[in-house]
């Protein structure tokens, strides 16, 4: 959806429960928080979810290593406290 229509999907427009961004966009979010970013992980396994058919699972798992770095599903951020 961000890369087709330029917004994220949303829990029924309940940002407080899943918020979705780019890897850029977390970025941002931790860097503004006084992060520093020491590595970055992506995470395209999708399997304990009732949200989604196990058929569309199927699909995600044989096009998941397809999907750019920066629009996997999760992100793995490693940080530390920024030193001022």
């Amino acid at each position: 959806m961000a890369l087709h229509y330029g917004s994220y999907p949303s829990e029924g427009k309940q940002q407080f429960s899943e918020m979705f961004s780019t890897l850029e966009g977390w970025k941002s979010l931790l860097e503004e928080g006084n992060l520093e970013i020491v590595k970055v992980h992506k995470y395209n396994e999708i399997w304990a979810t009732k949200k989604v058919s196990k058929f569309l699972i199927f699909i995600w798992n044989l096009v998941k290593s397809f999907v750019p770095g920066g629009l996997s599903y999760t992100f793995i951020f490693i940080c530390k406290k920024k030193i001022r």
